[in-house]
């Protein structure tokens, strides 16, 4: 505790010229006080009044330094790091608000005992001409590429992908995304095969709509399996992606997973293998059938995660009949997960 008479005798007290001058007699002693028995919880600003001499002066200096600490005013400025995982939270919030919002769509449908989306009332494609059935022969034979390989390999074994491969992968998906609606649009109309050019805004907002229903579901069951996953078991984009910071490499993955494989998938499963299926079996059946082989080609532990995904996939392009629905489901979806890896890897 600083007594006041301390306090008093460590000032210098001016001469008794300055004692009769009114604006120098008293601020400085009273500054002085309340400075030093207030701490730092007064933010005096003391510039002493009175002449000191130099003795007092120093202490009065050292006194200043002392009692009341150094507060740095300098904006925080956050790393680039930092920055980038806000943005990931901010991105993760505002879809889980989206998602929600589309559940409780569909928990409104339900309950009023209406669907989600109106079916598409239009004539589908009957999958017993020659084109049709080259093409779901095709669809056959790439489905079993995919399958075998995984069932034979380990998680051990899983290839590294390279830059060549990465393009090779590219350049052949892209090639059989051109031209399998090439076979199948031979003598027919595209709307048959889910390939319509009206009301494109529409049909963009029902994948939408899709993307953030099939989002919850596909996530929950994403980190439920997160403790099973590792370098050798991830998806080989994601992989590299971790691996460069190449643009041009970033930009060839962003083509891949969001452009390329979409267009190329939906075309496999949804419209030629979902199609086909559908006048055979129920279409629910087909549904189901087809989702189970969408997951199983992304092997065991995404497949799945990714069982939600398809589902949904196939129930939008059941009810819609819109090729362009599902590849913008499928795009948003490997998109956001690209935009996520991104914002949350490490710096390499």
């Amino acid at each position: 505790m600083i007594s006041v008479s301390s306090v008093v005798n460590d000032l210098c007290l001016p001469s008794v010229a300055d004692r009769e001058r009114s604006d120098v007699r008293v601020p400085g002693i009273v500054l002085e006080l309340v400075r030093r028995c207030a701490g730092d919880e007064w933010n005096v600003q003391f510039r002493p009044v009175l002449p000191l001499c130099s003795h007092h002066r120093r202490r009065a200096s050292r006194l200043r330094r002392t009692a009341r600490p150094q507060i740095s005013l300098k904006p925080s400025i956050l790393s680039n790091s930092e920055i980038n995982v806000l943005l990931a939270i901010v991105l993760v919030i505002s879809l889980i608000i989206g998602s929600m919002w589309a559940w409780i769509e569909l928990s409104l449908s339900l309950y009023l005992r209406m669907p989600w989306m109106k079916p598409a009332d239009e004539p589908r494609a009957t999958w017993t001409r020659f084109p049709e059935v080259t093409a779901l022969i095709l669809v056959a034979l790439m489905v079993g590429m995919h399958l075998v390989p995984r069932a034979e390999s380990t998680p051990d074994a899983s290839p590294e992908l390279t830059l060549g491969r990465l393009t090779t992968h590219l350049i052949f998906t892209g090639s059989v995304a051109l031209v399998l609606p090439a076979i199948l649009i031979c003598g027919r109309s595209p709307s048959v095969f889910g390939f319509k050019v009206q009301s494109v805004g529409t049909q963009i907002l029902d994948g939408v709509k899709g993307f953030l229903l099939a989002l919850i579901p596909t996530a929950v069951l994403m980190l439920a399996t997160a403790p099973l996953r590792s370098r050798q078991t991830q998806n080989p984009l994601l992989t590299l992606l971790s691996d460069t910071q190449d643009p041009a490499v970033i930009a060839l993955i962003v083509l891949a997973a969001a452009v390329i494989a979409p267009l190329y998938e939906e075309m496999m499963f949804r419209v030629i293998l979902q199609g086909s299926l559908g006048s055979i079996v129920r279409p629910r059946l087909a549904v189901v059938m087809t989702a189970l082989t969408f997951a199983a080609i992304h092997g065991a532990i995404d497949g799945v995660a990714l069982v939600p995904l398809a589902l949904v996939l196939g129930y939008v392009f059941q009810q819609r009949h819109s090729y362009l629905s599902v590849v913008v489901i499928h795009g948003l979806f490997n998109g956001t997960m690209l935009v996520l890896a991104l914002l949350t890897r490490k710096a390499i």
